[in-house]
């Protein structure tokens, strides 16, 4: 007997809320939720204050919600990372990958994921298994491993094995390949004119993972490939079904990457978007910020199915995918055991300690000019540090605060600036010249 598509609608999306300005408050749109069977909720900085907070938070989601709901964050280490306070910090793939061993993703992602699964999170975005061959690359940058596939793959395998010993769920992002564009996704749509078999590098990371189980979703990419597809990643049968599912015979989860970026937004706007990427064979639809803009994607995706433009098999493909891969959290821990009782998390992260997030620091560090010499009181010290061109989605610069804690009384002066990757270095240097003009 068919389900009716109102009862069942809420299962296709995942929502992101807000805190009524209040960081770490209870979102209110939560029961609303609840009521509507949304399949997960996406948690940000603005959501995740410390440990505590967070059990209690995800201890309320589970009592509201009907089933066990994918209780999902941006966790890749470093810069990403939504939960930073009392926690494993750990740094950027980038950085992972210039320790030069590839167990230093496993400890990391272990120690992480053992953090997350303390506090009831149990879906980490990640990994990053970008390529990062453009130099100019607003958006990724440090965020992936490297500009090699394989390194990817050598990094990306044993990062998302330490997060599955936790029993968390991997997402590998940003599929088909965000390494290879100029334009933030943010911003507006990139275009990259790649070939099929010039996109092969970027696809050899996702092929492998998804061949080795190592993925339960896989997020797209807001990016156009014209040579391949007239649409987006996002929206395009030829990415989402003939290359995912038939190609590399993947049976998880896809879910968009956010539909209020500017690339989804914009271009198409929220509602149709969402309707053009489920028939192309998407799962779930992730809006992130805006409840206005979810009621809006939500009835819009009932009233295509009403009327016959999703058929109802598109509907029955992606519920039971969903359903299947919802029964690996059952399996892989009882329901009272998804987060730790709150005795044990107290004592947990109570024995926390920096020793790793420095471990890693430090083999991470690369020389690439000069040499080493001790520091002089005296002396200034500058630190640029390239982030990507969108602040929000480091949300917030903690890296800014402990530098400033570290260096700030040890130099006569100290200033730390966050740059766009894409900034020139000729750009860079003018930034240090008009330094030294006013020291």
């Amino acid at each position: 007997m068919r389900k009716g598509i109102r009862e069942i609608a809420g299962r296709f999306f995942v929502f992101g809320a807000g805190t009524n300005g209040e960081k770490g408050a209870i979102p209110p749109e939560l029961l609303e939720w609840s009521r509507k069977g949304v399949s997960g909720v996406i948690f940000f900085a603005r959501n995740l204050v410390e440990p505590l907070q967070v059990w209690n938070l995800t201890r309320l989601v589970r009592e509201l919600f009907p089933f066990e709901p994918f209780i999902m964050s941006d966790e890749e280490g470093g810069d990403i990372k939504r939960l930073t306070s009392g926690v494993t910090r750990g740094i950027n793939a980038f950085g992972l990958a210039a320790t030069g061993n590839p167990e230093n993703a496993r400890r990391m992602t272990q120690a992480i994921g053992e953090d997350l699964r303390a506090v009831g999170i149990n879906t980490a975005l990640s990994p990053v298994l970008d390529v990062n061959s453009e130099s100019e690359n607003p958006i990724i940058g440090s965020r992936a491993f490297s500009d090699r596939p394989e390194t990817v793959i050598e990094y990306a395998r044993p990062y998302a094995q330490g997060f599955k010993e936790f029993g968390i769920l991997t997402v590998g992002k940003h599929f088909p390949g965000h390494g290879p564009a100029k334009v933030d996704s943010h911003l507006d749509l990139p275009v990259v004119d790649l070939s099929r078999e010039q996109l092969e590098e970027h696809l050899h990371p996702f092929a492998t993972l998804v061949r080795e189980g190592l993925l339960d979703m896989i997020l797209s990419a807001h990016i156009l490939y014209p040579q391949i597809s007239d649409e987006p990643a996002t929206l395009s049968r030829a990415f989402l079904t003939d290359i995912l599912r038939k190609d590399f015979e993947f049976d998880g989860l896809t879910i968009t990457d956010c539909m209020e970026m500017n690339a989804m937004k914009v271009r198409f706007g929220v509602e149709r978007a969402t309707v053009r990427a489920f028939n192309a064979g998407m799962d779930l639809i992730l809006i992130s910020h805006t409840p206005e803009l979810q009621k809006r994607a939500m009835a819009a995706f009932v009233d295509a199915v009403e009327s016959g433009e999703i058929p109802y098999r598109r509907v029955e493909e992606s519920l039971e995918r969903i359903e299947r891969v919802r029964s690996r959290l059952y399996a892989q821990t009882p329901r009272a055991e998804r987060s730790l009782p709150l005795s044990q998390v107290v004592d947990y992260f109570g024995r926390k300690t920096e020793e790793l997030d420095m471990k890693l620091a430090e083999e991470s560090i690369a020389i690439h000019h000069g040499e080493i010499r001790p520091y002089r009181k005296n002396e200034a010290l500058i630190v640029f540090d390239f982030m990507p061109t969108i602040t929000g989605i480091c949300e917030e610069n903690t890296t800014a605060i402990a530098m400033k804690a570290a260096f700030g009384e040890r130099f006569a002066q100290f200033d730390y600036y966050t740059l766009p990757y894409a900034e020139s270095a000729k750009e860079v240097l003018d930034r240090i010249e008009g330094k030294r003009g006013r020291m």
